[in-house]
């Protein structure tokens, strides 16, 4: 992983609804997890908007779609061609010399192996249908 990858606003976003606590849970699960560059990618003001009260349910899908159940490690998700989310989106996988992708977005680095899952940090947040 590289040094300079950071989640503060992933992990802001995942507090908001109370899915920390959920994710302690017995699982398995892959969490493909944009870095804060990857939200910065986004345009200004969207996760702020995610992150109002009013948008709790919205903002509760929009995590539940970077959250598989299963484990998925890199060599899982090099023999698939999709993958399905908690949310019900179902986002493609590419694994070529570049390595992978998942939804159009790079996993970066190694995976984070968890108690429970997996983690996959990306360069770009997932935008389910």
């Amino acid at each position: 992983m590289m040094a300079e990858t950071s989640f503060r606003t992933l992990l802001g976003a995942m507090q908001t609804v109370g899915m920390i606590d959920r994710l302690q849970g017995s699982g398995p699960f892959t969490l493909f997890a944009p870095t804060d560059q990857a939200f910065a990618k986004m345009p200004a003001g969207t996760v702020e908007n995610l992150e109002k009260p009013a948008n709790a349910a919205k903002l509760d899908r929009f995590l539940n779609a970077h959250l598989a159940k299963g484990r998925y490690g890199s060599n899982d998700l090099s023999q698939r061609l999709t993958v399905e989310t908690v949310s019900g989106a179902v986002y493609p996988v590419l694994t070529n010399a570049a390595g992978i992708q998942v939804g159009g977005a790079h996993l970066l680095g190694r995976e984070i192996a968890c108690t429970n899952g997996v983690i996959h940090a990306l360069d770009t947040v997932l935008q389910p249908e």
